[in-house]
């Protein structure tokens, strides 16, 4: 699992990130977070070396803040955000320019 910056002000590093770790892991997803010191939602990518991945919850736990539905929600994408990654060109290049 990595954080992968806020898609609005970073938009080449979440899909850089997937596409990094598509070389390595059989499954691997982008899920987000809101993280409000940041201003926005975060990306992050988490990565399986199990077909399984983990969008799907592996037990029904509830919690005040938690439950199976808000577990699926977290890898629901906005349309924006998977465009970001359909419409990426990988050149190899680590994308320094969306840092600052």
């Amino acid at each position: 699992m990595r954080q992968s910056g806020l898609p609005l002000t970073m938009p080449k590093v979440m899909p850089f990130v997937l596409r990094r770790f598509q070389d390595f892991f059989p499954k691997v997803e982008v899920y987000r977070a809101p993280v409000p010191t940041y201003g926005d939602e975060m990306a992050f990518v988490a990565a399986s070396k199990s077909e399984g991945g983990i969008s799907h919850p592996h037990m029904e736990k509830r919690g005040r803040f938690y439950n199976p539905d808000i577990h699926r929600a977290a890898f629901a994408l906005p349309t924006w955000w998977q465009e970001l990654i359909d419409g990426f060109e990988d050149t190899g290049e680590v994308p320094i320019d969306s840092l600052y």
